[in-house]
């Protein structure tokens, strides 16, 4: 029910701000679970701030333990609702974290393969609204694509679904000429 996924979100931001990082990791899932109604931008703004508070909160640790594996999870849940929206409200959300495009960036160079892609595939939604971003996210996607080696099948799955959207929607066919002979 729409009400009541505003109330179990208000309550999840409350908790999420006391906990210490080690149980951040069981509100991040539960927050990955709600379902969101695309009309309801206030909802959808306020969940993405709760993600990207958490995500500056983990930037901060020091503790390297969970953090991946949170870090994963809150890229997934950003990336499940951009997934789904419309340009205008895809463009709003991008407004809500723009200053956090570095950070996002900086993942791609993570040591965890789960964070680098998911970071990817978020920044590659945000191409789509930001015109400056496409030559940065090609250019990193390109590096990306070189440092593959000893990748599990289901790593290559993901990696080769984004990587065929990205070059489907890349304007360039140099570049994307580029991508095919980095492949080979």
């Amino acid at each position: 029910h729409n009400n009541m996924t505003q109330v179990v979100t208000g309550e999840i931001q409350q908790q999420i701000e006391r906990v210490k990082t080690q149980s951040l990791h069981n509100y991040i899932l539960l927050l990955n679970k709600i379902v969101f109604f695309e009309d309801d931008l206030d909802y959808i703004s306020n969940v993405v701030k709760i993600y990207f508070s958490q995500f500056k909160r983990l930037n901060r640790e020091r503790d390297e333990t969970h953090k991946n594996e949170i870090l994963t999870l809150i890229l997934k849940g950003i990336n499940n609702i951009v997934n789904n929206l419309d340009p205008s409200t895809l463009e709003t959300t991008f407004n809500t974290i723009s200053e956090e495009i570095n950070s996002l960036f900086r993942l791609t160079y993570s040591n965890s393969f789960k964070v680098q892609i998911e970071a990817m595939k978020l920044i590659f939604h945000f191409i789509k609204v930001e015109e400056n971003l496409r030559d940065r996210y090609y250019r990193t996607l390109y590096r990306f694509i070189g440092t593959l080696t000893n990748v599990s099948a289901m790593k290559l799955d993901a990696t080769f679904s984004l990587l065929y959207r990205s070059m489907k929607q890349d304007p360039l066919v140099e570049r994307v000429q580029a991508f095919f002979k980095r492949l080979v």
